[in-house]
């Protein structure tokens, strides 16, 4: 659609297994940002990845599942983009439902289907995903991809492999999300991202789509401070 980026070459083939990320302002975060963490080359590497996140409390999977549940009667196929290892899809394996998952790294969606993921797409820098996954969900989880490995623009495309009455539940870190790329470039949302949250990024790249938003969530004050950036959104479409 046009003014949203197709991040063309941005989406490079198994990034998460190597300590190298992509370029920043390809994918609408700030490179610089990447220092301050001095871990990331364990959340790259599909063989530290899950031991990272077990040592940094990573809870996110569950308070997805929290947020989402509510809106699902346990017959939903699910599509989780960026799945990863299969971390943000266990819950919802575990209570009964058929998950499939998108990830940039082949590593990665080895453990993903090792943990009960039914399908699994290994995605480049071929977009629209609607090419890739030929299947249309009821609904889609994506936890900590967007805004830490792919630009907010790249929304849309995952939104359209959903059918006409769906739910969506998108969470990632406020902070990482200072760049949200528009028709005339790049402008800073940091303060409107930590007061309001992913519904400020459903709103726009959701309404051409037809989804609202049904609610929000956010870890509490006394969570770490990893934690407390996380937000949370749940969005549907009737």
């Amino acid at each position: 659609m046009k003014g949203w980026v197709t991040i063309e070459g941005a989406v490079m083939l198994d990034n998460r297994d190597s300590d190298k990320r992509p370029s920043g302002e390809c994918l609408g975060y700030e490179t610089s940002r990447i220092h301050r963490f001095n871990d990331y080359p364990r959340f790259n590497d599909g063989r530290t990845y899950d031991e990272a996140c077990r040592e940094y409390r990573w809870n996110a999977p569950d308070v997805m599942y929290q947020n989402l549940i509510p809106f699902l009667d346990g017959h939903e196929r699910i599509i989780d983009i960026g799945c990863g290892s299969g971390l943000s899809g266990m819950p919802f394996i575990d209570a009964g439902f058929t998950v499939d998952g998108i990830d940039f790294s082949r590593k990665q969606l080895e453990l993903a289907r090792a943990r009960g993921y039914r399908k699994t797409t290994c995605a480049s820098a071929q977009l629209p995903l609607a090419d890739l996954v030929r299947e249309r969900y009821d609904a889609l989880i994506s936890v900590g991809l967007y805004g830490d490995y792919v630009s907010v623009s790249w929304l849309t495309y995952a939104l359209s492999l959903l059918k006409t009455q769906a739910f969506a539940g998108i969470a990632g870190r406020a902070d990482e999300l200072t760049r949200v790329e528009r028709d005339e470039g790049c402008y800073n949302t940091q303060d409107e991202l930590k007061s309001q949250g992913f519904s400020i990024l459903l709103e726009e790249f959701g309404e051409a789509h037809k989804f609202y938003i049904v609610g929000n969530g956010r870890h509490p004050k006394d969570a770490p401070l990893h934690a407390r950036m996380y937000l949370y959104t749940v969005a549907a479409r009737s």
